[in-house]
């Protein structure tokens, strides 16, 4: 992330710093992901919109469906606006693989990876949710190393916060 602006606010999550970024309506345009710690831009740190962006990211573990609710910026292509009407309807814990996914939209599973690859907006478009027939495939274009153990850590945390719970003692 280094070289170009930076981000209107900065949420730590899973080990990793996620980076937001607003467009002029104050929408998220794209949310960063990386292992290196990032600070705002200092004249950016009080803009309210940020700040509540921040802290829905920050309270995800809680509240996992919280992200797709904040104001997106409009997706690139029409591509993308229908792979993320799909992806919008997959609930926390619950998983599609690539496959079906491109079944589902007529399409072939690279090109929804692709999609997936290219989501600027990942936990508001829950891209993570998206596996491999055998395993939990890449995240944000990484086969391997953080962003794909933060992959993990976002799928588990979100099975473990949708399974049925038992009668309380």
């Amino acid at each position: 992330m280094s070289g170009g602006p930076a981000p209107h606010g900065v949420a730590r999550l899973g080990g990793l710093w996620l980076g937001v970024f607003l467009d002029a309506q104050g929408r998220v345009a794209r949310v960063a992901v990386s292992v290196n710690a990032l600070a705002p831009a200092p004249d950016e740190t009080a803009d309210p919109q940020a700040l509540r962006v921040v802290r829905c990211l920050e309270s995800w573990e809680q509240h996992p469906a919280g992200p797709a609710r904040l104001p997106r910026a409009p997706a690139a292509t029409p591509f993308q606006a229908c792979l993320r009407d799909a992806l919008l309807e997959l609930q926390p814990g619950q998983t599609v693989s690539y496959g079906a996914l491109a079944r589902r939209l007529g399409t072939s599973p690279r090109a929804v990876g692709a999609g997936c690859r290219a989501n600027p907006l990942p936990l508001l478009v829950p891209c993570h949710r998206v596996v491999g027939l055998r395993g939990s495939g890449g995240y944000a274009g990484a086969r391997q190393g953080h962003l794909t153990q933060f992959k993990a850590w976002l799928l588990e945390r979100e099975q473990r916060a949708s399974a049925p719970r038992g009668p309380s003692p």
